[in-house]
C-alpha cells in the first residue's frame, strides 16, 4: 500500500495584546494618596524602579512589520488575523519541512 499523498503543515500563532497600557505611576499622585506625609521626590528616591523614566521603543507598527518580515525569511505565510478580547492574533502556515521530501 503506497502511503499518503497529502501536504502537511506546521502552524504558528503571534499574540499581540492590543489592550491599551496602563499609565505609569507617578510619585506626585502617591504623595496626594498619602495626604503629604511624603513628598513626591521621596517618594521617587525611595522607589526609583517603581517611578523611573520610561523610554519608547519603535512604534508598534514597526516592530510588527520587522517581526512578520522575519517570520516570513522562516517560510511562514500568513493565513488569518483574528481579534479575540483584548489580543490580535496573526495565524502562520508553513509546509512541514520534516515530511517535505518524503512519498
Amino acid at each position: 500500500m503506497s502511503q499518503s499523498s497529502h501536504q502537511k503543515w506546521n502552524y504558528f500563532v503571534l499574540n499581540i495584546n492590543i489592550e491599551s497600557a496602563p499609565s505609569p505611576p507617578n510619585p506626585e499622585e502617591a504623595s496626594k494618596k498619602l495626604k503629604g506625609t511624603l513628598s513626591p521626590s521621596f517618594i521617587q528616591d525611595q522607589f526609583p524602579e517603581e517611578y523611573k523614566e520610561v523610554r519608547q521603543g519603535e512604534p508598534m507598527e514597526v516592530q510588527l512589520q520587522k517581526s512578520l518580515d522575519h517570520l516570513g525569511s522562516q517560510g511562514w505565510e500568513l493565513i488569518n488575523i483574528s481579534t479575540i478580547g483584548p489580543k490580535l492574533l496573526f495565524f502562520f502556515k508553513r509546509t512541514d519541512k520534516s515530511i517535505a521530501g518524503e512519498g
